[in-house]
């Protein structure tokens, strides 16, 4: 009988340590972010439809959503000194650059 729940338990921790390092391996990892110093995309001011790689690198790890967000932050913060009307055209060549699109619906404010 001692023999049975020795290998049940066994097993019970093998199954465990799986799912464990299963979770762990899939759980997401802390990714790219928006810089903190939003001064650093002036970077991406001169882009506009050109790549270059420190604009890139900067949002390259982002999603969409998460780099038109970046983008916009600046915007506000007149990082690019650009033209209110020329924002989502501007901002769209930057994210097309580095090979993302803006995110349908987002408005910069």
């Amino acid at each position: 009988m001692a023999s049975k729940s020795i290998k049940l338990l066994a097993f019970l921790l093998l199954l465990n340590l799986i799912c464990f390092t299963l979770v762990s391996a899939c759980a997401p990892t802390r990714g790219a972010s928006c810089p903190e110093n939003v001064q650093q995309l002036k970077a991406c001011a001169g882009l506009l439809g050109s790549s270059s790689g420190e604009c890139c690198s900067l949002i390259g790890g982002l999603a969409d959503l998460e780099a038109t967000a970046c983008l916009c932050t600046a915007v506000r913060a007149n990082v690019f000194n650009l033209v209110e009307l020329d924002i989502p055209v501007r901002l769209g060549l930057i994210l097309n650059g580095c090979g993302k699109t803006f995110a349908d619906g987002y408005k910069c404010v």
